[in-house]
C-alpha cells in the first residue's frame, strides 16, 4: 500500500452549546492511503460526518495531530486550511453543494476557478469532464432543471476538475433511488481509481462491492475498521495540482455572474437602490435650495430684493463667461421679454432720500431700465438718458403728495456695495414695488463692485500676517499706473506704506492677481456717531461707517486688468412671468444651466407656510431613515441567499478576501447601474419636466448628481463591509474567522 497521504493520531473533537459539552470525535487513530475507496458507516450521531469534517479541513479539532501528507497540520491557520481545501480536497454531498443560478459548464467551471486557471485554460478541460460524466447534453442547462442523479453527475464533474488527491462523499446517494445511486458509485468509482474517496453512508450494500475498506463509527470513535476484497491499486505518485491565487479581476466577474444569474433578484436589487437613488436625490435637494446654498452654483439670492416676477438666472454649464453672440441667442428665444447682462447688480438693494421732500428708503431693489416702456410710466416721464437718472416706482406716498409731485424730484442714491451717496433725478414715475431703474452704465459699475463683494482677497502688509478679507476695488482716475490707497475701518487712525505687494483677487468664476502694487494704508477708527431712526439722511450718505470698510483704490489701468468686463451670468425676465419654469426647460435646452426663482419663494410672513416646511423636513428624514432600514433588511435577506454559493466557493479553498471582492463587486455594480439609470433620468427630466417633484430633481446640477453618486456608493461599500464580514463567519469553520 502506499504511503498514507492522512493520518489521524488520538483526534478528539467536542462541540460546546447551551446544554453543555458534546462529544464528536474520541481518540479516533487511523490513516488512509492514495487508491482506497473506503465506506464510512455508522448510525445518525455516530461521529461519521464530524470525521470526514476534520480530514477535509472543514472544522477544526481540539486534541490529537492530523498528518496531512506527513506534515503536521496542527500550526494551520486560515490561509492553510484554505491551501489544504483547493490542493487537496474536493468535495460530494447529499444535497449537492452546487450553485443553483449557475449552469452545469459554469458549477464545474468553479472548480478550475478555484485553482486559478485562466478563461480558456478552462474552457476544454471543463467540456472535457462534462463529457466524461455524460452531461453534454446538459451542459447550458441550470441546475434547478436537472434531476437528482444529474445534480450528483455535476457534482462529482467539479470533484474531478478540482483534480484533488481526496475525494470526500458524504451521503451523495441519499436521495436517489437504488438504480441511480449504483450508477453514481460506479461512475464515482470509475473516475477515481488514483484517489483516496472517503464516502459517508448509512447503506454499504450499494457501495460494498467497490470498497477496500468499510469502517464502522459508533460515539465518537472507530468501531471497527475492516478490509475487503477489493485491494487498493498501489504505489501511486501523489500529484498536487498546480493552482494559484484567484486573480482579483476573476473574482470580480464571478461576483457579477452571481448577481446577474438569478434575474429577479436582481430586478428586485436594481429597485431598491433605485429608490435609495431617488430618495437620496430629493433629500439632498432640500440642502442644495436651502436659501443659505442657492449661492453655490449661483450669483444669486432669494429674498425680496433679487426677487420679481418670472426672473431666471441663466449661466453656462462649464462656468465659462457667456458671450454676446450667447446674449443675442438668449434674447431670441420664444418668449424671452429681455436679458439683462449685468445681472449681480440686481443682487443689491439702493439707499435715497429726496432734497426737497420728506421721503426716503433704505432697502429699494434696483431694476434695469431696459425692461420699462414709456408708455408704463406716468404723464411728463421718460426714460432715464444718463446715469444720474433714474426711474421710481413708487410702493407709498407722504400724505399730500401725488406721484407727479415726485417727477424731476432731486435725491441723494448710494448703492449697498459704495462707500458715499451721489445726486440723481428722477425723470419717470410710476406706480410699483418701490423700485429704483437705472441705465446698464450704471449697472456695470455696480456689477463690477458686486462681483468683488463676494470674492476674497488677500494680500500682505509688512510686519504683519497675510491679510485675507472682503474687500472692495474702485478705480480712481487721480491714481497713475502702480499707485494704490488701501482704506481700512479698523478702530484707529494711522498711515502705513507706501509699499509693494501683490493683491490676489478669486470668486466662483475667476482668479485674478493684481501684481506689484505700490500701497498706502490709511487706517480710519470707527464712526463716534450712532445710527438713531431720525439719521435717514446720515445712513444714506454712509455716515456711519457701514460697509464696506475696506475699498482699495487703484488707477484706471489695474482696474482694468482685473477682467471684470466678462459676463458670468444673466437675468432673463420673460414675456408671461408665470410660464417662467417652462421658459427655463427651453433655455436648458442649450449650454446653460437655468433657475427661475419662483422655485424657491417662501412666504416667511405665513406662519403656517414655516410650520408646513418644517413639518415636511421632519415627514422626509422619517421617510429617509424607514426606507433604509426597509433597504437595509431587504438587501440582507438577498445577500444571504447567496451563503450556499460562497459556501461552495469556500469548500473549493477560495480565499475569503475573494468572497468580499465578489460581494464589493455585486452591490458597486448595483449603485452603478441605478446611479447611470438615474443620471439618464435626470438629463431627460431637465429637458422637458411635468410635476412638481420632477421640477426639484431638474433643478440638481451635475455636481449635485455626482454627490448622490457618491453617497450611494459609500452606502454600497458600507453594506458590503457588514455583509462579507457576516457571510464569513457563516461559511466554513467560524474559528479561523473569530
Amino acid at each position: 500500500m502506499s504511503k498514507p497521504i492522512i493520518q489521524l493520531e488520538n483526534i478528539s473533537k467536542y462541540y460546546t452549546g447551551a446544554g453543555g459539552v458534546g462529544l464528536g470525535l474520541r481518540k479516533v487513530n487511523c490513516s488512509f492511503s492514495l487508491g482506497e475507496f473506503v465506506i464510512i458507516t455508522g448510525p445518525s450521531g455516530s461521529g461519521k460526518t464530524t470525521l470526514l469534517n476534520v480530514i477535509s479541513g472543514m472544522d477544526t479539532y481540539e486534541e490529537g495531530i492530523l498528518y496531512i501528507n506527513g506534515e503536521d497540520s496542527t500550526y494551520f491557520g486560515p490561509k492553510e486550511y484554505e491551501e489544504y481545501r483547493r490542493n487537496y480536497i474536493s468535495f460530494i454531498f447529499q444535497n449537492y453543494n452546487l450553485v443553483d443560478s449557475f449552469t452545469v459548464y459554469q458549477n464545474v467551471e468553479l472548480a478550475l476557478i478555484a485553482r486559478g486557471l485562466s478563461k480558456t485554460e478552462r474552457q476544454d478541460k471543463v467540456l472535457q469532464i462534462i463529457d466524461e460524466v455524460g452531461l453534454s447534453h446538459r451542459k447550458k442547462h441550470r441546475v434547478t432543471q436537472l434531476s437528482g442523479g444529474e445534480k450528483q453527475r455535476v457534482a462529482i464533474a467539479r470533484a474531478l476538475a478540482s483534480d484533488a488527491p481526496i475525494m470526500v462523499c458524504d451521503e451523495i446517494t441519499g436521495n436517489l433511488d437504488k438504480k441511480t445511486s449504483e450508477e453514481i458509485i460506479a461512475l464515482l468509482r470509475k473516475v477515481s481509481y488514483n484517489k483516496l474517496v472517503l464516502l459517508v453512508s448509512h447503506d454499504i450494500e450499494e457501495a460494498i462491492m467497490h470498497a477496500t475498506r468499510v469502517i464502522t463509527m459508533h460515539d465518537g470513535m472507530i468501531e471497527s475498521d475492516v478490509e475487503t476484497g477489493q485491494k487498493p491499486q498501489s504505489d501511486i505518485a501523489l500529484t498536487i495540482p498546480e493552482s494559484k491565487s484567484v486573480a482579483t479581476k476573476t473574482a470580480v466577474d464571478l461576483g457579477i455572474r452571481f448577481l446577474f444569474s438569478t434575474p429577479k433578484k436582481l430586478v428586485l436589487l436594481l429597485f431598491i437602490f433605485m429608490v435609495l437613488n431617488i430618495l437620496s436625490a430629493y433629500a439632498y435637494s432640500l440642502y442644495a435650495f436651502s436659501d443659505s446654498n442657492l449661492g453655490g452654483g449661483y450669483w444669486v439670492g432669494v429674498n425680496k430684493f433679487s426677487y420679481y416676477p418670472g426672473r431666471i438666472v441663466v449661466k453656462k454649464t462649464d462656468n465659462s463667461p457667456i458671450t454676446p453672440e450667447e446674449i443675442t441667442a438668449l434674447k431670441n428665444i420664444k418668449g424671452v421679454k429681455n436679458v439683462i447682462k449685468y445681472d449681480l447688480a440686481l443682487e443689491r438693494s439702493a439707499y435715497f432720500y429726496f432734497k426737497n421732500i420728506d421721503y426716503y428708503d433704505y432697502n429699494t431693489s434696483v431694476r434695469s431700465t431696459s425692461e420699462l416702456r414709456e408708455k408704463d410710466l406716468i404723464a411728463g416721464s421718460r426714460l432715464p438718458q444718463n446715469e444720474n437718472e433714474v426711474v421710481f416706482s413708487v410702493r407709498y406716498l407722504p400724505e399730500e403728495t401725488e406721484l407727479k409731485d415726485l417727477l424731476n424730484q432731486p435725491i441723494r442714491l448710494r448703492f449697498e456695495v459704495e462707500d458715499s451717496a451721489r445726486d440723481a433725478v428722477i425723470v419717470g414715475v410710476f406706480e410699483g414695488e418701490g423700485e429704483i431703474y437705472v441705465t446698464d452704465p450704471v449697472l456695470e459699475r455696480l456689477q463690477q463692485l458686486a462681483i468683488m463683494s463676494v470674492s476674497s482677497f488677500s494680500f500682505t502688509i509688512p510686519g504683519a500676517p497675510p491679510v485675507e478679507r472682503g474687500l472692495i476695488i474702485i478705480p480712481d482716475a487721480t491714481l497713475s499706473g502702480k499707485e494704490a490707497i488701501l482704506k481700512m475701518v479698523v478702530g484707529e487712525t494711522r498711515t502705513i506704506g507706501p509699499f509693494t505687494t501683490d493683491v490676489n483677487f478669486s470668486n466662483l468664476f475667476l482668479t485674478r492677481t493684481l501684481k506689484d502694487l505700490n500701497v498706502t494704508v490709511r487706517m480710519e477708527d470707527y464712526p463716534g456717531k450712532e445710527a438713531g431712526y431720525g439719521d435717514w439722511r446720515s445712513q444714506v450718505e454712509n455716515d456711519y461707517g457701514y460697509l464696506p470698510r475696506q475699498i482699495l483704490r487703484v488707477s484706471e489701468e489695474e482696474f482694468a486688468n482685473l477682467g471684470l468686463n466678462d459676463i458670468f451670468q444673466v437675468s432673463i425676465t420673460p414675456e408671461n412671468p408665470d410660464k417662467d419654469l417652462e421658459l427655463a426647460r427651453k433655455i436648458e435646452e442649450g449650454p446653460f444651466y437655468a433657475l427661475a426663482l419662483s422655485d424657491f419663494q417662501t412666504n416667511y410672513g405665513n406662519v403656517f407656510s414655516v410650520v408646513t416646511e418644517i413639518f415636511m423636513v421632519i415627514l422626509v428624514a422619517l421617510l429617509l431613515v424607514g426606507i433604509y432600514f426597509l433597504a437595509y433588511i431587504s438587501l440582507k435577506n438577498i445577500i444571504y441567499s447567496e451563503k450556499q454559493g460562497f459556501l461552495v466557493m469556500r469548500s473549493l479553498g477560495i480565499d475569503g478576501q475573494k468572497i468580499r471582492i465578489q460581494i464589493f463587486a455585486q452591490l458597486l455594480t448595483l449603485a452603478l447601474i441605478t446611479f447611470l439609470t438615474m443620471f439618464i433620468a435626470w438629463a431627460i427630466i431637465r429637458l422637458r419636466q411635468r410635476f412638481f417633484i420632477l421640477q426639484i430633481f431638474a433643478r440638481l446640477d451635475l455636481l449635485h448628481i455626482l454627490t448622490v453618486g457618491f453617497i450611494i456608493f459609500v452606502l454600497a461599500v458600507f453594506l458590503a463591509l457588514r455583509y462579507s464580514k457576516r457571510l464569513l463567519m457563516s461559511t466554513i469553520v467560524a474559528k479561523e474567522f473569530a
